[in-house]
């Protein structure tokens, strides 16, 4: 192994051991590649039998017309002002017969709903 791909490898490894140190869960896959679905690894033993990865956060990204939003309830993540979403375009919603457009992007941006989720599509 060279220099370079043995930090790389090293770095990787810190990384996984501070995210485990922190409660966090790793997955991990043989590396014999014979099964190759990652499964949540709750006690990481970090041996050369296994391949470790960090588990990736969700990402959220905004919601078009296929969503249908109209009736929900959301919060504006500063004020925590609440509204329901009244009408539903191709550009955006509306919130409440006096609020005008809320882009999709800003709706994601700035609003959660209820539960806390946030208001777009988990990808």
């Amino acid at each position: 192994m060279k220099g370079r791909e043995r930090y790389t490898q090293i770095a990787k490894l810190i990384s996984q051991f501070k995210y485990d140190a922190d409660g966090n869960v790793i997955n991990c896959e043989m590396r014999t590649k014979t099964w190759s679905d990652w499964i949540r690894d709750y006690k990481p033993y970090f041996d050369s039998v296994f391949e470790h990865r960090i588990i990736p956060e969700p990402t959220y990204v905004p919601y078009d017309m296929e969503e249908t939003l109209i009736g929900l309830k959301i919060r504006h993540i500063e004020s925590g002002t609440l509204y329901v979403i009244t009408q539903q375009n191709v550009s955006g919603v509306y919130l409440g017969p006096w609020i005008s457009l809320i882009s999709y992007e800003n709706l994601l941006k700035f609003y959660v709903f209820i539960n806390g989720n946030p208001c777009g599509v988990k990808r």
